[in-house]
């Protein structure tokens, strides 16, 4: 049929047998097919309700408008592969897998949703999709295959979300568009080349957690996982281990800022070694050990804080270093060190400051005791964890050195307000906490004099009593109720309540209506609603007989025939026009 052009099967069932429509091939029961519309140039193709799955059609070229039938649960390999006509596509939520290149070469499909009932996104699924401008991948997926969106060059935007564990081996490579990448903590695993010649991406978050990242790539080809990645910030949140810097690709000399979060525990020998554009980086104290040459070559650095938790640092790991200034070392008892961690020219000149009384133990130490401007003017201000919105007073002198009294300001009332030591919260924001000696003309410096102070709202929810109403009446006021107010907060408080809607009015027939909510807002709250009901019952239909509630009465309808008999009080009619006798009286009664 060579002229087809539109195809509608929407109400068609596919039928298994017959005679061979393509060599080998005949068809099968609520499938389309192998080549169904081979050699032919079909534009439009609405799928068959029934259709359970969908193979390679055969007519690529050309198509550019499919529906895809509500009960499909797989689309097969290649299925709209070199579909270059088509520009979206909406796959609905019966689909649970997506096969090897099933959109591969789809190079003008702009906009695509994949739906949660998704789990699993076959290798080249969407390679070459050159128009795709963002991907949105469920939390049903848990692996993103091998190439699985190569060289989708308008990429500028990717969610991953927190049910994936691992990227595969060039998984995202070429996607020039992309700029920001954030990798949840799910992720255990990235492979060969995943991010390679994304040459836009300029900032990296790996974000917090206790997994191991296991990062792979060959060092000497572009299967580096960030080869040619320009990031200039990158957020460590984990351990990671397999390659060091030079190896999974980032620049050595476009990374300006490098923050390691406090749940890294190691940094992996050569990590970030020759990061010649980093000018100040700090430890933090959930790192105890720091490999060989970890950060050898990185002659940019100034400023270079060392965690209080830290116990070895290894051969070289600071040799190259030579802009060195100062080096804060937190730990009381001198982190083990090699002659040859740093460089004699940074110990004969950059000054190292330890904590107050430790002096002496570092004078003792090998590879410490070298050090010619040696001095225990250092404070330490540890970090202020974060809170919610209702937490208690904080004593900010539990973050100060032991023994020591300091004085804080706010940088924002609104949020926290400080009376001598003790910190309260006003509001949900950040502040920053500033600590400052009491003493004037002081030497002593304070390490993390500035600590930013976070407050995160906290969790509220909000719904009415479910209520049940007689057909008939109006919908009475729907009451919040609210679950979650802290400190003396009331409704009155909340900027903007939601406000609940339910469909039911004089006219509405008996049964169950729910009650949604608009969406609310707070700046101290997170709101969510919990859905209610009203219940529409059976309105008494003979209130204006005066009989006993508990007398016995008899309905019929307008042709006789009985419908009910029983007490008044239990009786409940629709809508319509009735025979009642009780008795020898006997009305008719109209429900409205």
């Amino acid at each position: 049929m060579y002229k087809l052009r539109y195809l509608d099967l929407s109400d068609a069932n596919i039928i298994e047998g017959g005679m061979e429509y393509c060599t080998g091939t005949k068809t099968q029961q609520n499938i389309v097919g192998v080549n169904f519309f081979k050699d032919i140039a079909l534009e439009v193709f609405i799928c068959p309700n029934t259709a359970t799955q969908i193979n390679r059609l055969g007519c690529s070229s050309s198509i550019n408008t499919i529906e895809i039938g509500a009960n499909i649960t797989s689309i097969q390999n290649g299925a709209f592969s070199d579909c270059i006509g088509m520009t979206s596509i909406i796959i609905p939520n019966s689909v649970m897998s997506i096969g090897d290149s099933a959109f591969k070469g789809c190079t003008n499909l702009v906009s695509l949703t994949i739906p949660n009932s998704v789990t699993a996104i076959g290798d080249n699924a969407f390679e070459d999709c050159k128009s795709l401008t963002s991907a949105i991948i469920p939390n049903s997926v848990t692996t993103i295959s091998n190439d699985a969106f190569f060289g989708c060059t308008a990429l500028t935007s990717v969610n991953i979300p927190n049910s994936v564990v691992s990227i595969g081996n060039d998984a995202f490579f070429g996607c020039t568009g992309l700029t920001s990448l954030i990798i949840p903590n799910s992720v255990t695993s990235i492979g060969d080349g995943a991010f390679a010649k994304c040459i836009s991406l300029k900032n990296l978050r790996i974000e917090d957690g206790t997994e191991t990242l296991t990062i792979y790539g060959n060092p000497v080809s572009a299967s580096a996982v960030f080869d040619s990645c320009p990031i200039e910030s990158f957020y460590l949140g984990r351990n990671f281990k397999g390659k060091p810097s030079w190896t999974y690709g980032i620049s050595t000399k476009t990374l300006k800022t490098l923050t390691i979060g406090n749940s890294v525990t190691s940094i992996e020998a050569e990590a970030f070694s020759g990061c010649s554009s980093i000018t100040s980086l700090t430890i933090p104290n959930s790192v105890k050990t720091i490999g060989k040459s970890a950060f050898s070559d990185c002659s940019g650095i100034i400023s270079l804080t060392i965690s209080n938790s830290a116990t070895s640092i290894g051969d070289r790991a600071f040799s190259g270093c030579n802009s060195l200034a100062k080096v804060y070392s937190l730990n009381t008892v001198p982190p083990s060190i090699l002659s040859y961690t740093f460089d004699d020219s940074t110990e004969a000149t950059a000054k190292l400051l330890v904590p107050k009384g430790s002096l002496s133990s570092y004078w003792l130490a090998s590879g410490w005791k070298e050090w010619k401007n040696l001095s225990d003017d250092l404070f330490c201000l540890e970090s202020i964890p974060t809170a919610t919105y209702g937490d208690e007073e904080i004593n900010l002198s539990k973050y100060a050195p032991d023994g020591e009294v300091l004085s804080y300001e706010t940088s924002d009332d609104d949020v926290i307000e400080i009376n001598g030591s003790m910190m309260r919260i006003i509001g949900a924001g950040s502040a920053t906490v500033r600590a400052m000696l009491p003493e004037n003309g002081a030497t002593t410096e304070i390490i993390g004099q500035s600590r930013k102070f976070t407050v995160v709202p906290t969790d509220l929810e909000i719904t009415v009593a479910d209520i049940t109403i007689e057909a008939g009446q109006p919908l009475p006021d729907l009451i919040l109720v609210a679950n979650g107010l802290v400190y003396d907060d009331t409704l009155s408080d909340i900027e903007h309540l939601p406000e609940p809607i339910c469909e039911v009015d004089e006219n509405s027939m008996t049964g169950e209506y729910p009650v949604t909510f608009t969406e609310g807002y707070d700046r101290n709250y997170r709101i969510s609603t919990k859905d209610a009901k009203v219940t529409v019952v059976k309105a008494s239909s003979i209130d204006g007989i005066n009989v006993d509630e508990n007398i016995i009465v008899e309905v019929f309808n307008l042709a006789g025939m009985q419908l009910y008999c029983g007490p008044k009080s239990e009786l409940r009619l629709d809508r319509g026009i009735y025979i009642v006798r009780q008795g020898k009286l006997t009305t008719k009664v109209y429900v409205k």
